[in-house]
């Protein structure tokens, strides 16, 4: 199987028509299993990407959320970036690819409720998703989210609805 992967990765960049560039995210793993023979490391190029820190990142996290939420004709409001780029960067365990899938998560869940304003419980619910998490391991639904310890959250059985009685009948699926 690996090797049918690896063969389909240069495959995808070996097209001459409409060359393709693929982005690997993960592991450090992954970039072993990307590298593993020498004529793909030929072809590619592996970046590392540091772990992000807080608050020396929030401005950019902040800028690329505006940036994404405006290809995306959502609305979000400063006040709900100053929130949720803090909450966002702990609960990815600082790591920015993980940043940006919650983040885009959290932007196709709004799209897809028909919604036009992104908002802290979209990030809630795509944590949740993603996760497995109760409610009071969520960072983007606890006030001390920063207390959380966000890589013990993937949990077998965990009860994946939200329970903040805020949320309307729309929020928790039920419209």
């Amino acid at each position: 199987d690996r090797k049918e992967v690896q063969n389909a990765i240069k495959t995808l960049m070996n097209m001459t028509e409409w060359p393709v560039f693929v982005v690997v995210s993960g592991l450090p793993d992954l970039q072993e299993f990307i590298e593993d023979a020498c004529e793909d490391r030929r072809r590619l190029r592996t970046l590392h990407f540091s772990r992000l820190a807080s608050p020396g990142a929030n401005a950019k996290m902040s800028a690329m959320l505006k940036a994404v939420c405006d290809v995306a004709k959502l609305v979000v409001s400063d006040v709900s970036v100053d929130s949720i780029i803090p909450r966002l960067l702990h609960a990815a365990l600082y790591a920015l690819g993980t940043s940006m899938e919650l983040m885009h998560e959290a932007i196709d869940g709004t799209l897809r409720k028909g919604l036009t304003e992104l908002d802290i419980l979209a990030f809630a619910n795509a944590y949740a998703a993603r996760t497995g998490c109760h409610a009071d391991a969520n960072p983007f639904l606890m006030d001390d989210w920063s207390k959380l310890d966000c890589s013990k959250v993937l949990m077998r059985d965990a009860d994946t609805r939200l329970i903040p009685a805020k949320l309307s009948a729309v929020d928790r699926g039920q419209a």
